[in-house]
């Protein structure tokens, strides 16, 4: 984060630069992700029947979690398209419009998704998949990427909170969508 700003406190690096961290950030949390569901769904089962109490939404959540490494790497790849195309709309008409909402839902998708991670750390009192990268690299960017949108007049704090609450609805949904998708295409 320091490496980025300038000496008199303005940040040289462009907004459609900036706005790649969200990808690049999402590729290395993910990762953490990928290297490890497989293990510790394997050495977790109390944990998962523990979720499958929580009722209807925590048991397809268990139901729907992908199993082996390609599965979730194909999970992830579906997301990261997404968010690639996101981005990609965003820097080619950095402006407010849909290409903007749909990428700022998708950051505060990814932020409030972090907050997740530490949630079910605690509840399952133990690490879980992700939730390394979810406490050190995902605040300090959405930080970074908030401020940078703001200052750039992009987004207000008002849309900047209406699109981040848009795509933590969506959050659901989207994350066992991905993993169907995910299930369906790895061998």
């Amino acid at each position: 984060m320091l490496l980025l700003a300038a000496a008199d406190g303005q940040d040289p690096v462009s907004i459609r630069l900036a706005v790649w961290l969200l990808p690049a950030t999402f590729i290395v949390h993910d990762s953490e992700e990928i290297l490890t569901v497989p293990w510790w769904i394997a050495h977790n089962e109390p944990a998962l029947q523990a979720i499958r109490t929580l009722g209807p939404i925590g048991n397809r959540v268990v139901a729907n979690l992908p199993r082996t490494t390609g599965a979730v790497a194909a999970a992830v790849a579906v997301e990261l398209l997404v968010l690639v195309v996101a981005t990609a709309w965003l820097t080619r008409d950095p402006r407010r419009g849909l290409g903007l909402d749909i990428y700022s839902a998708l950051l505060g998708l990814f932020v409030g998704h972090s907050v997740t991670h530490v949630g079910v750390a605690i509840l399952l009192r133990g690490y879980t998949p992700g939730v390394i990268t979810a406490v050190v690299l995902i605040p300090p960017m959405g930080v970074y990427l908030y401020k940078r949108l703001l200052e750039s007049n992009l987004v207000t704090w008002r849309t900047a909170i209406a699109t981040a609450a848009a795509g933590m609805l969506a959050f659901l949904p989207a994350v066992l969508a991905a993993q169907y998708i995910g299930r369906s295409l790895a061998p």
